[in-house]
């Protein structure tokens, strides 16, 4: 007893300073990743004066930094076990992109790729240590809420920077379409399908400005038919559609809603197995996807040349890759928009199979978990649950739901490793309790 009261005390003695300035640095290390850092510092961006970008890449530093701040923090408040509420798998994949510099076609680019996300991914278990769920989804819906309302002003206020321009070669063909505070118009669709879903299902969460709610979902719609993203709209019509059949199948036990959505998803395949539909040429002509599926016949030859380990982590894509895309469809086709394609290309299949387990693993759990929470935080854990769900769909059309330093993929891998921390967290303040509780019945019996 004198145990716990100490500890309770030691925790308010921290909380002053400590969660204020683990919440800083969750604004920091997000925002770093995904915010026009990434074109305007450490890109070539023609609309973008020169004077504004720097040739030492500055913001490469900082996403270094960063993380390696959120571990002292962690560590400050005692919290110095946080890895091992990192998820095995995801932990692997980690591992992997590090091994891959071995055999990468850049090793320079994987090693720094792989040290990028490594660091992100162990600042966000550790702050997961600090922050409590409920603290960090506001901050979550926060981050986005801003990324949408400021991509609106851009692309209003500052036409010159917030939609493509004629003046860019390669994507001269978008020009007039909105791209926001990102560098291509489908950043800022799927962000604006995340900030769609986010605060109409979730929105209570965040501020409680009167009205706040509305205006946000109003300035992601409007990002969402400006900037013209076909995928983003397709995957937000489908994330939608996979949220109404789990609050639709809540109350089902969760054996029997994954069976459902097995059986439906073999019912589809036999279906157009059974009636000799072509689906790749039907794939082909959809117009999310005009012009891509003609790529994929030449990944897949790239693919077949180090099937199970890729050519080395973000290498395989970019290094190895791109230049031979180029030469087939010219400067416009610098990969090979599908997220699923660039992780064999990246670190074969291992490390798909690595990172399929670790996000369905995730939201398997989750879900589960969700069904036993009260009201908010079973809430907070389907809104972490939003961008994992929403990647694998976007996946198929984009690269960036697997790319840590852009929009989805950035809240995508900082969904994946919160949702599983918090879920260790509550299996062990769970198993703290029963442990409580048993200690309190011995002493009563005695």
């Amino acid at each position: 007893m004198y145990y716990i009261i100490g500890e309770s005390v030691e925790q308010a003695s921290q909380a002053p300073i400590y969660p204020r300035l683990a919440l800083g640095l969750l604004y920091c290390l997000i925002l770093v990743f995904i915010y026009p850092f990434n074109s305007i510092i450490s890109e070539t961006d023609p609309s973008i004066p020169l004077a504004l970008q720097t040739e030492n890449k500055t913001v490469y530093y900082i996403r270094y930094v960063v993380p390696m701040l959120c571990v002292v923090i962690a560590a400050l408040c005692g919290k110095s076990n946080f890895l091992r509420h990192l998820s095995p798998a995801l932990l692997l994949y980690c591992a992997l992109s590090f091994l891959s510099i071995a055999w990468s076609e850049d090793p320079y680019v994987s090693l720094i790729s792989a040290l990028r996300l490594s660091e992100y991914v162990i600042a966000i278990v550790a702050l997961c240590e600090v922050l409590r769920l409920e603290i960090l989804c506001r901050a979550f819906l926060n981050i986005i809420a801003f990324i949408t309302l400021s991509s609106v002003a851009m692309a209003i206020f500052a036409p010159g920077y917030g939609t493509h321009q004629t003046n860019d070669v390669v994507q001269s063909v978008h020009a007039g379409l909105w791209r926001g505070a990102f560098g291509h118009k489908n950043e800022l669709g799927a962000m604006a399908s995340i900030s769609a879903i986010a605060y109409l299902c979730f929105g209570y969460l965040g501020s409680s400005v009167l009205g706040f709610r509305s205006i946000v979902v109003i300035a992601s719609l409007t990002c969402l038919i400006f900037a013209g993203s076909a995928g983003a709209l397709v995957s937000l019509v489908i994330v939608l559609m996979i949220y109404l059949l789990i609050f639709l199948t809540w109350r089902w036990p969760t054996a029997f809603s994954w069976l459902f959505v097995l059986i439906v998803i073999a019912a589809l395949a036999g279906a157009l197995v059974a009636t000799e539909v072509n689906t790749y040429a039907l794939v082909g002509r959809d117009a999310t996807l005009t012009g891509r599926t003609a790529m994929w016949p030449v990944v897949l030859a790239m693919i077949a040349d180090s099937p199970l380990l890729g050519h080395g982590y973000y290498a395989g894509s970019s290094a190895f890759a791109s230049p031979r895309l180029s030469e087939y469809f010219g400067q416009i086709a610098t990969h090979a928009h599908n997220g699923y394609l660039s992780i064999l290309l990246d670190t074969g299949i291992i490390g798909l199979s690595l990172y399929l387990y670790a996000i369905l693993s995730v939201i398997f759990m989750g879900t589960a978990q969700a069904k036993r929470e009260e009201r908010v935080r079973r809430n907070c854990f389907m809104l972490l649950l939003l961008t994992p769900i929403l990647s694998l769909v976007y996946a198929f059309f984009e690269v960036l739901p697997i790319i840590d330093n852009r929009c989805v993929g950035a809240l995508n891998f900082f969904s994946l490793v919160a949702t599983y921390s918090y879920l260790k967290q509550s299996v062990n303040t769970t198993e703290v309790a029963q442990e409580r509780d048993a200690g309190r019945n011995i002493g009563v019996l005695v």
